[in-house]
């Protein structure tokens, strides 16, 4: 579909098609050679010389100027300049000669009106700019409809010589009314019935065709779409369907209305329902059918022949959110060049996904994301619900699965440590998904900063100013992931660059802490230990990289090697109890026992549980000989009734670190406790 579409341009701009002549041609060309008429009529009357020859021009001027609409000849418009020229003194005229000052005005605004919308149409034709010039006829006759009254009230007004005030009382009493009650019926006349229909279609169908159009414009929907269900699938056809999905109606579907409706607010009461609709509907099919619509209403409204002249505008503004004032067939022919891509196929979804998030609805962006099956978009839309997860009561599994995102940004990971290869976290969410979780971080902002670029000027409309563009979410998101500061963050240039020339050292620290992790789960201390070497090289590394090379030579037993980065690591970052730990553990190896228990305790006064660490301080004092001392610690560490597991357990650490009398005695009370175990089961049993 996109190779049919992308030279959409230079197929329209230069279409040589014949104009084929509709209804609502005659409709133009009886109007303007009436005002034509009328005009030359009035300037055979008793007039002075002045006025009588600008009458006199002007209808001349104006019968021109139909020819020039029947004919398209572009060049015609620029005969509007003297006709609005000749309005004006004639206008000027009747001020001056005190004749009728309101009908003076009128005519001056009029004249006024017309030069200052023909302008920008002869500038470009002057420096032969490729626009088209002409007005398709349909909708020239809707301009006569809606100032119908005002072109028969200057005309009447000046031969009945009607004074100012009468002049002023007819228009104000004439022109709302006809805005109410005359004008609407008047527009769906000439949309269903003087405008050109497909000819592809036979005579009943095209009858079938006008008919389901009038009822789509007196909103009877339903109707409408009988009437076109057995029409054959051509595009004027397949686009008045698409045109009743514009529809306000509840039965449409708010799924629907996001789709198809730029300027929508979805209120609380409709997320619930909303959220089940993207779970439950064909995405895939919406979609495309939306992009089908612009693609035919550009296509439509660029044509030499129009058939939706009076409505594809509306509609593309309702779709789209934009607005072009001045030649909208090239305003939304190139603008959908642009934008085509950003809708279509897979990038559909992001599309959506970031249309979803703009109207706040994260849950339901979630689920179009997930179904989308895009890693990156689900991840970015679960990032955004993090404000929404919060339970009531908070339990584990919500604090994990939070860890689980906030591993993703620098500065909260500082503080949970979620890739310190002793980590908590690191076990429970499982050693295979780390390294993944820390790859996905540059790629993720990648494609969040091309998502902001690619829909974020979408939803930038008349109605919603620049510096009011929904680009909360993004800009949180992207800030925390980079961990940029606010000086430049606020900038977008400046953030462009600051992120271009830090993404490579982020993706390669990334990455060698990711293959760190891995072969540290395979036990390739080795390797792992080069990985973690190179990760703490880059500015960006923190105290992970360096605690987990140093854990890779403890597990190398290059212990003194160990103890010196340990040392340094803590005039740095005194206050970090893991290290006291780890230091302590240094020394207990190289069997400096007294030295071990002094960073023991430190770690303890530095907040670390001594519950936590009485297993290794015990081991330190039976190491040195202090058994009874070190029973005390271990008896600490196993609580006041520990189970025969737990017993067990503890002997067999015992015995790994060659401590093998009071593993003995712990393996002992572990059979005992087993035997009580399993006479209280007994008993129970024969109970």
């Amino acid at each position: 579909m996109a190779s049919k579409n992308s030279s959409l341009a230079p197929k329209l701009l230069n279409s040589t098609s014949p104009y084929l002549k509709a209804p609502s041609e005659i409709i133009i060309l009886v109007a303007c050679c009436a005002i034509g008429a009328t005009h030359c009529f009035l300037a055979s009357q008793e007039l002075p010389p002045l006025q009588r020859m600008s009458l006199w021009l002007a209808g001349l001027l104006q019968l021109v100027l139909a020819w020039g609409t029947w004919r398209l000849t572009r060049w015609a418009r620029l005969l509007i300049f003297p006709y609005a020229a000749g309005l004006i003194a004639w206008g000027v005229f009747s001020l001056w000669q005190n004749q009728s000052w309101g009908l003076g005005v009128g005519v001056i605004f009029v004249g006024a009106v017309l030069i200052l919308y023909n302008t920008l149409f002869a500038t470009k034709l002057l420096f032969r700019i490729p626009v088209r010039l002409h007005l398709p006829p349909l909708f020239v006759a809707s301009w006569v409809v809606m100032y119908l009254p005002l072109l028969l009230l200057i005309p009447t007004a000046l031969l009945l010589n009607l004074s100012p005030v009468l002049t002023f009382l007819i228009a104000a009493v004439l022109l709302p009314v006809h805005f109410l009650f005359i004008r609407p019926p008047l527009l769906q006349f000439l949309a269903a019935y003087a405008s050109p229909v497909p000819s592809e279609l036979s005579r009943e169908n095209q009858k079938k065709f006008r008919e389901a159009r009038r009822a789509r414009l007196l909103g009877r929907v339903q109707w409408a779409e009988i009437l076109l269900l057995n029409l054959p699938d051509v595009r004027g056809v397949r686009t008045l369907k698409g045109l009743l999905q514009l529809q306000r109606h509840e039965d449409r579907g708010i799924l629907n209305k996001v789709l198809f409706q730029h300027e929508i607010a979805i209120p609380p009461s409709k997320q619930e329902q909303l959220e089940e609709a993207c779970r439950t509907a064909d995405l895939e099919q919406l979609l495309e059918s939306r992009t089908q619509l612009i693609d035919d209403l550009v296509a439509d409204l660029a044509s030499p022949r129009p058939l939706f002249v009076m409505e594809a505008t509306p509609a593309l503004k309702i779709l789209t959110g934009q607005t072009f004032y001045i030649n909208p067939d090239l305003g939304y022919l190139g603008w959908w060049n642009e934008n085509r891509s950003l809708c279509t196929g897979g990038r559909s979804w992001g599309w959506l996904v970031s249309r979803l998030w703009s109207l706040e609805c994260l849950k339901a962006a979630e689920i179009v994301s997930k179904r989308s099956e895009n890693c990156l978009l689900e991840e970015a839309s679960t990032l955004l619900r993090m404000s929404e997860d919060s339970p009531d009561d908070l339990d584990i599994e919500w604090i994990i699965e939070q860890t689980r995102r906030f591993c993703l940004f620098p500065q909260s990971a500082k503080h949970l440590k979620p890739f310190m290869l002793d980590s908590i976290f690191a076990s429970i969410e499982g050693w295979e998904e780390m390294p993944n979780r820390l790859e996905l971080r540059v790629p993720l902002v990648d494609m969040l900063i091309q998502m902001a670029k690619d829909y974020l000027p979408m939803q930038i409309t008349p109605s919603r100013k620049s510096n009011e563009a929904p680009n909360s979410d993004w800009a949180w998101i992207i800030a925390q992931l980079t961990n940029c500061t606010r000086e430049i963050f606020q900038d977008s240039e400046a953030f462009e660059k600051w992120w271009n020339a830090v993404r490579e050292e982020e993706r390669r620290y990334d990455e060698w802490m990711a293959d760190g992790l891995r072969t540290a789960n395979a036990e390739d201390w080795e390797q792992a230990s080069e990985c973690f070497h190179e990760a703490k090289k880059y500015p960006r590394a923190g105290i992970e990289a360096h605690y987990n090379y140093v854990l890779c030579l403890m597990k190398l037993e290059s212990f003194g090697e160990a103890e010196s980065l340990l040392e340094e690591m803590i005039r740095k970052s005194p206050d970090e109890e893991r290290l006291w730990t780890r230091l302590g553990d240094c020394r207990r190896y190289l069997g400096r026992g007294s030295e071990a228990m002094d960073a023991y305790q430190k770690a303890v006064d530095k907040g670390e549980d001594e519950e936590n660490l009485a297993v290794l301080m015990g081991l330190t004092l039976a190491n040195d000989g202090q058994e009874e001392e070190a029973l005390q610690k271990f008896q600490t560490a196993l609580g006041p009734d520990p189970d025969a597991d737990t017993l067990e357990e503890l002997s067999t650490f015992l015995e790994s670190e060659g401590v093998y009398h009071l593993a003995q005695r712990f393996r002992q009370e572990a059979f005992q406790k087993s035997l009580e175990e399993d006479l209280e089961n007994f008993e129970e049993e024969e109970d």
